[in-house]
């Protein structure tokens, strides 16, 4: 969440340097207002309630993974401020390269912007896949609404006239035609490509170096399930325990089956 913000945010800031601080925002104001419902907000939202690091099966009979909750270790001061620069980084990349790939000039302002802003809704959306550990329908279908949801707003903005009801500040009119000559430009492809690269190499990268290093808890029980070595063991309810039973307290298996880890 403070990423795809900080993504959009940090890129107009970014244009605002080369624009001599002349007021000239990089994104039209309907995507500045919308993108981030409609455009980037059911990934985020699927993965708060539907992302899983393990198998319900596992995580009932495993209790020490709940420690990273208990520890607050998934989420501190030092991983938001990572996050915070990582956003810095991407953001520079969403706005030089492409100044760097069109060069920066009064005619091809909608040039810019238009890559720009498939660049902030890409790699904001492709950011967080990173960090799934689990894909099912809802993530993937999830994912494609939203690029689907921007090609659309691109249609609009490069194809539809200026409504008369529209406010200035929310016309869209210096897009126009502009999807069709991108689209058929190379250069325009190559400067997706390599920055889309370039903004997600530096969590790619951290992430192979954890995985090889220094492994989390989940990552160890998944490779020792995926290995067959993990037995699962299911927490039921012991059979002579009666109705008014007191399970205040968490039940733990008779016999919990061992796992070395080293």
């Amino acid at each position: 969440m403070f990423y795809k913000n900080a993504l959009v945010v940090l890129t107009m800031f970014f244009y605002s340097f080369m624009a001599m601080a002349s007021t000239t925002k990089l994104f039209t104001e309907v995507f500045w207002q919308t993108n981030n419902i409609f455009m980037t907000s059911l990934p985020i939202i699927i993965f708060g309630f539907n992302e899983m690091d393990v198998p319900k099966s596992v995580a009932a009979s495993r209790s020490e993974l709940y420690s990273v909750g208990i520890t607050h270790t998934r989420y501190t001061h030092v991983k938001f401020f990572g996050w915070m620069a990582e956003a810095f980084f991407a953001a520079a990349l969403c706005t030089f390269i492409p100044i760097a790939c069109f060069g920066l000039t009064d005619s091809n302002f909608a040039t810019l912007s238009f890559t720009s802003m498939h660049l902030v809704i890409l790699g904001g959306n492709m950011r967080l896949t990173i960090e799934q550990n689990s894909w099912s329908l809802p993530e993937a279908a999830a994912f494609w609404l939203m690029i689907a949801a921007f090609e659309l707003a691109c249609i609009i903005f490069s194809n539809a006239p200026k409504m008369l009801w529209t406010w200035t500040a929310f016309s869209w009119y210096e897009l126009g035609d502009v999807q069709g000559l991108l689209y058929g430009d190379a250069v325009f492809w190559i400067c997706l490509l390599l920055t889309i690269v370039l903004l997600l190499c530096p969590r790619l990268l951290v992430k192979a170096w954890v995985i090889i290093t220094r492994p989390s808890l989940q990552m160890q029980v998944m490779w020792l399930m995926k290995s067959g070595k993990l037995p699962i063991v299911t927490a039921t309810r012991p059979a002579s325990a009666s109705a008014d039973a007191d399970y205040s307290t968490p039940y733990s298996p008779s016999s919990p089956a061992s796992v070395n880890f080293s």
